[in-house]
């Protein structure tokens, strides 16, 4: 994993914490980006802002029934981040039934 793009993240930061910012910025001249933040509470409250730069897809059914983030995968190889907060399975392969999906360019922990 590329720890230095993606400024550390894992896995377990995301996981028991719960989405409550999503902004897609769509630029047709040069890199779509994404920004998700998330607020964690396992080891005091904590915010984590990501930034996803090229993004080339995103895979997103959310029903609401849940807001917590019980699952993660975090994927990451040279040019290129796949991060699934609803994994069909925690394999470090990524899978067609995982749900929401952001697959870009690069990833950068904002905080």
């Amino acid at each position: 994993m590329a720890k230095e793009m993606m400024n550390a993240l894992e896995a377990a930061d995301l996981r028991d914490g719960y989405v409550t910012e999503l902004h897609l910025h769509y630029d047709w001249g040069g890199k779509h980006s994404l920004d998700l933040v998330v607020k964690n509470e396992k080891n005091g409250p904590e915010t984590i802002k990501l930034h996803f730069v090229g993004v080339t897809d995103t895979y997103i059914s959310e029903d609401f029934k849940s807001q917590w983030i019980s699952h993660c995968k975090v994927l990451s190889q040279p040019g290129r981040v796949y991060v699934s907060l609803d994994p069909y399975d925690e394999t470090q392969e990524e899978d067609e039934r995982d749900n929401y999906v952001i697959i870009a360019g690069s990833l950068e922990r904002k905080n």
